[in-house]
């Protein structure tokens, strides 16, 4: 059985009154009740549907819900179909060679989805986190570039619903201190370190980068001579003199961004893996990563602030260094200008003792 994302009571009033906490999961799937009578009703992005399943008894569902009373509801993310792929409502899986990266991306988005977005080619890996439909944080292993995995034309993906969203970095033993703005474009050319930071082996660094570039991105990069197969469209939101009207989305800003965890070839378990998903919108631990890797990140104000203390103190290093042989070769030098000194010192005297004998008749 499907974990819901969201349960609780029945208000006095009806359910009514909470269709709009239930709107801001953005939850595609059904909301099932249990009062004086009983049933389901299908959901896209939270929103009722205006298309639902015929009842046995001939009633309206959603008549039927609104005069629910004293009773509980739950509401339970399910996947819409997607063709050409393996799954059931909470996990779908198939291949790259006939799905295009992108349209996977715009398929989790348009369907609200809370969970994760797993590809993988060979030993590379790409983890694409969303919450309520909204790309939160990407995870790259074995790639340089978070650009490549938009043009990928073989390889396998995963889809899986959960609870909540997972944490990318739970798994993650490391002190995440430096958080970077950038193009997916731009890669690191020191040899894996982070603004002065010593490479770890497993992370080699975090980025910021606007949702607009990486959409950018993605279309630009989709393969020219490839489309995915067509999808059934999505239900329009039902329209219904009791039902609130939708919430206005707010505007996605254009500095919007997203968290993207650059990792080596480290073998790091990915946040979906086969076994989670096959669990069924599992739910990931919390408070499984340790403290180091919780959720504060730094202003970029204090990463500079951080950069410029290392490298003032590398110049201090660098300018002692210069200062020493300095001093050293002062030190090997002392002893020969004495001697030089000296032997100046008793020529001058021999000339004068000279001077002073009496002429020679």
């Amino acid at each position: 059985m499907s974990a819901p994302v969201l349960s609780g009571r029945l208000p006095e009033d009806g359910i009514a009154s909470r269709l709009v906490e239930i709107e801001a999961r953005g939850t595609t799937g059904v909301l099932r009740w249990k009062a004086e009578s009983e049933g389901e009703v299908a959901l896209v992005r939270g929103q009722i549907a205006d298309d639902q399943a015929e009842r046995p008894d001939g009633e309206d569902p959603l008549d039927l819900l609104l005069a629910a009373r004293q009773g509980t509801f739950e509401v339970i993310q399910q996947l819409p179909p997607l063709p050409v792929s393996r799954g059931d409502a909470q996990h779908k899986s198939g291949s790259l060679e006939v799905h295009v990266p992108a349209d996977l991306m715009n398929y989790c988005e348009q369907a609200g989805l809370t969970g994760a977005l797993l590809l993988e080619r060979d030993e590379q890996r790409a983890e694409l986190v969303y919450d309520a439909g909204e790309l939160s944080d990407i995870r790259l292993g074995g790639l340089e570039e978070l650009h490549e995995v938009f043009s990928w034309e073989e390889g396998v993906f995963e889809i899986a619903a959960y609870v909540d969203a997972p944490d990318v970095t739970a798994d993650l033993d490391l002190d995440i201190e430096v958080v970077e703005e950038a193009p997916p474009t731009k890669a690191a050319k020191d040899g894996g370190k982070v603004a002065g930071r010593e490479p770890t082996g497993q992370l080699l660094r975090v980025v910021e980068v606007t949702l607009a570039e990486i959409l950018k991105e993605r279309e630009e990069r989709r393969p020219a001579t490839r489309t995915s197969p067509p999808r059934p469209p999505m239900p329009a939101p039902k329209k219904h003199d009791t039902l609130p009207p939708p919430s206005a989305k707010p505007e996605k800003r254009k500095d919007q961004t997203v968290r993207v965890i650059y990792l080596g070839d480290t073998g790091a378990h990915p946040a979906v893996t086969r076994s989670e998903a096959a669990g069924k919108a599992v739910k990931p631990p919390k408070g499984s990563a340790s403290k180091k890797t919780s959720s504060t990140k730094p202003t970029l104000e204090e990463a500079a602030s951080k950069r410029a203390a290392k490298a003032r103190s590398r110049a201090m290093s660098e300018t002692a260094a210069e200062t020493k042989p300095a001093a050293a070769e002062e030190k090997k030098e002392l002893p020969t200008m004495v001697w030089v000194l000296f032997t100046l010192l008793i020529v001058l005297s021999a000339l004068v003792l000279i001077g002073q004998l009496p002429p020679m008749e």
